[in-house]
């Protein structure tokens, strides 16, 4: 998830300098999900190839698919499973989206948005986007921001 906010932060900037010169930004989507995986060359002797596979990285990629319907106008767009935001303790701030069907999937899965201070409002909504009431609270929050939160909320609650 650090990688994915480091990634956040470079494009955004790399973004800058690209409409400064008179270029279009460039658009990101990641999704993360953590479990087991198989790494490593996969082939024959006359074909190898280093890849990743699994159903671990299988859900990746559908919550990947699933992010291009929230991006909306952002330049960058990270959507982490439950389970990795879990993982992820105190890592990046994020906001809960809710649970969210996956193509080729059963049941429901839980999913949290990587977001930045300017794009928290843009992220709460788009986590309701048929008018149900968005979690608007990151969790897990950096320990600097959860008494912020915390007050924000009304005292403590969250």
């Amino acid at each position: 998830m650090r990688a994915a906010l480091a990634i956040h932060h470079a494009i955004r900037a790399d973004n800058r300098r690209r409409v400064a010169e008179g270029r279009a930004p460039i658009h990101v989507r990641v999704g993360l999900h953590s479990g087991p995986v198989v790494v490593g060359n996969i082939g024959s002797d006359s074909r190898i190839n280093y890849t990743i596979v699994g159903d671990t990285v299988n859900v990746a990629a559908r919550i990947e698919e699933l992010s291009a319907a929230l991006q909306g106008d952002s330049e960058v767009i990270v959507l982490t499973s439950g389970v990795t935001a879990a993982k992820g303790k105190d890592a990046v701030p994020l906001v809960r989206q809710g649970g969210r069907s996956l193509r080729g999937r059963t049941g429901m899965t839980e999913l949290w948005r990587l977001v930045l201070e300017e794009e928290k409002k843009d992220a709460v909504k788009a986590a309701a986007p048929t008018g149900e009431k968005a979690a608007p609270i990151q969790l897990p929050l950096p320990p600097r921001e959860r008494e912020g939160a915390q007050a924000e909320l009304g005292k403590g609650e969250g």
